[in-house]
């Protein structure tokens, strides 16, 4: 080697922390355990032993706190917490054992004797005592607190075991794993002062690199004799073991086969899943994150999940085409609302509903109130035109009436069947015999004119829109259908045809009509709305939502509202589902949004960490901050959306450019 190559390999090395020399060159399945690190190809390790722990803090989730705290430091670092232990039997009946126990007793007694007969000032500065016999010691507080810790551990230790408990010799080490040798450095600094700030001790692995890979191996058996180049053990009881074990973490026990998984828990490195069965209330998620930040891509994880534990998924995918690349997990039956390939929901059908003495009213109710608001949106009332509150009564009257003329009544449920025929334009002539209702103010007569020429526009048999509505779906082409995706293909623009707004509430009808008949297997619904915010009725929309997750029909729906900012929340049209969300999941919003969620929604915690995703977006590719409430838990934490490699390509829904 030259001595220009060999001042260049040292300038990279410095330059890089180490890294280049000690990582860069091994192979992938390569380990180097050098002086005070642990190299492998892509990452560098460095090792803690804790050496001390007062025993007043053996009541804390240790390997929480820690992981916790340093992962809000250092995100970029991982941290694993390991316990090494050997059981052991103590002899605390026995005389070398008593005596002990008498001696710290005796000490620390006499010391606070010492202690207490001092003045404040003496307190304060320290001072030496002389005891009795002439020996003299210097009174420190400190000094006080370690003997009473003392006594303390022996007492304790004494009556734990005395009523059962077990006890053992017990190593535990920290490791800190970066990228580089730098990150592992920083966090190292930081480590200390998480450390101290619970009273826990703790001191770096130098020299002993590879014993500690040999006693701390995956596949090496507890050793019987600790290898003496360790520093000192610990005794630990059982209970301490488990203040110290990782039980409580989420991912590791909990939720059970039954809980949707969404990630990776970013700080813990294990399965971030949500058990939301437990609750009797509706869930409804705010997936938020601007256009690029993985929302779509966290919704595909959620929906697989649901799926996968035997739950339904609805999407209404209003680009198009972006659902539809989960066929290759999944097959699901895809319904197409475009104008090249027309369908609509008959709302005034009955007849395909499981009907039972009781849900047979909330039916006829439900069909009554879904036509009512479906028409509302075909009239689209404008500013100045009239009350919309006198339209909607006259609406709910005609089609009331209509059923009854029809001979349906909501007390014969074998009269549904009727409604199999029932066509929207059958409304229209009885909404025009209510302009001659004595009981309607001159107002409400002016309304019924006005909806009865809108409507004869959609719904009349030479309506503009009639071949709209020939093509229908029933709630029995998609009941038994584990997973529906309504197509759009609106990728270009808002949706600003009246037409496409009320398809899409016919598709938030269907679901609703699935909800009902689900209910009665005990299954649920998770349905996937993207992107409702281009709809020009967007408030109507979320009012119909609101309906979905209050109240009787509640209690198995589970709405992931995707939305790429929160100005369309912001209305007073959209207070009622602002209200209504149980659990906040945010990527990389922009500024405005992270005040919103600060000032509006009142989320300090999930406002701090996305300023933390703006400044480190990197770090926190495809992460989102969750705030989580589903009525039984209710806990903060970060997530990582991740996926087999093959199936992340395929789910890709945008073009990337190498």
């Amino acid at each position: 080697m030259k001595l220009l190559d060999m001042y260049s390999w040292m300038l990279a090395n410095w330059l890089n922390g180490g890294t280049f020399s000690n990582a860069g060159r091994l192979k992938s399945t390569s380990i180097n355990p050098a002086y005070d690190m642990i190299y492998t190809k892509g990452k560098v390790r460095r090792v803690f032993q804790i050496i001390g722990i007062k025993p007043i803090n053996m009541d804390m989730a240790f390997v929480d706190y820690i992981r916790n705290r340093m992962f809000d430091l250092h995100p970029e670092v991982e941290v694993n917490i390991e316990l090494l232990e050997y059981p052991t039997n103590l002899e605390i009946n026995s005389d070398k054992y008593r005596r002990a126990m008498n001696r710290a007793d005796s000490s620390y007694q006499e010391y606070r004797d010492a202690w207490e007969s001092q003045g404040a000032v003496d307190r304060m500065a320290g001072r030496t005592y002389r005891l009795p016999g002439g020996r003299s010691i210097r009174l420190t507080k400190e000094k006080m607190e370690s003997l009473s810790h003392i006594a303390t551990s022996y007492t304790y230790l004494y009556k734990y075991i005395s009523s059962g408990g077990t006890c053992a010799q017990t190593k535990v080490f920290i490791e800190i794993i970066g990228p580089d040798k730098r990150s592992v450095k920083r966090a190292e600094a930081d480590l200390y002062g998480v450390l101290g700030a619970v009273n826990i001790g703790a001191q770096a692995l130098r020299g002993i690199s590879k014993a500690y890979l040999t006693e701390m191996g995956a596949a090496t058996p507890i050793p019987k004799t600790l290898t003496k180049k360790f520093l000192p053990q610990l005794l630990f009881s059982d209970e301490n073991t488990a203040a110290f074990s990782t039980y409580k973490s989420r991912g590791l026990v909990g939720g059970g086969a039954g809980a949707l998984l969404l990630g990776m828990d970013y700080r813990s490195r294990l399965p971030f899943s949500i058990d939301i069965f437990k609750s009797a209330g509706a869930q409804v998620f705010m997936l938020l994150g601007k256009t690029g930040s993985g929302k779509t891509y966290a919704a595909f994880q959620a929906a697989l999940s649901a799926l996968a534990i035997g739950e339904y998924v609805t999407a209404i995918d209003i680009k198009g085409r972006e659902w539809s690349q989960l066929t290759p997990a999944v097959k699901p039956k895809i319904v197409t609302f475009d104008d090249r390939n027309p369908s609509f929901v008959n709302t005034l059908r009955l007849d395909d509903f499981d009907l039972t003495e009781n849900n047979v009213g909330e039916l006829f109710n439900t069909a009554v109130k879904g036509t009512t608001m479906l028409f509302m949106l075909a009239i689209n009332i404008q500013p100045g035109e009239g009350n919309p509150t006198d339209t909607e009564l006259v609406i709910r009257e005609a089609v009331s009436k209509m059923y009854s003329m029809k001979g349906i009544d909501p007390s014969n449920p074998s009269s549904f069947k009727l409604s199999k025929d029932l066509h929207y334009a059958d409304v229209l002539p009885v909404l025009e015999s209510l302009q001659t209702t004595q009981t309607y103010t001159e107002e409400q007569r002016k309304m019924v004119s006005l909806a009865r020429a809108r409507l004869n526009n959609y719904f009349g048999d030479s309506g503009m829109f009639a071949d709209a509505f020939r093509n229908e779906i029933s709630l029995g082409d998609i009941l038994d259908s584990k997973f529906v995706i309504y197509e759009f293909n609106k990728n270009q623009g808002a949706m600003t045809d009246s037409l496409d707004v009320i398809r899409v509430f016919m598709v938030q009808y269907l679901d609703s009509k699935k909800k009902a008949m689900l209910k009665l297997k005990n299954k649920f619904l998770f349905c996937f709305y993207e992107e409702l915010q281009r709809c020009d009725a967007f408030g109507s929309l979320l009012q119909y939502i609101c309906g979905d997750v209050t109240g009787s029909r509640s209690n198995n729906a589970v709405i992931f509202l995707l939305l790429n900012s929160l100005r369309v929340l912001q209305g007073k049209e959209a207070q009622d589902i602002r209200s209504n969300i149980t659990s906040f999941l945010v990527g990389y919003v922009e500024d405005n949004d992270i005040r919103s969620i600060r000032e509006d929604f009142g989320k300090d915690w999930l406002a701090d960490q996305l300023q933390l995703f703006a400044s480190k977006q990197q770090i926190y590719r495809n992460c989102f901050a969750a705030v989580v409430d589903t009525g039984v838990d209710n806990f903060e934490t970060v997530y990582k959306v991740v996926l087999p490699q093959e199936l992340s390509e395929k789910f890709r829904t945008r073009t990337v450019k190498e």
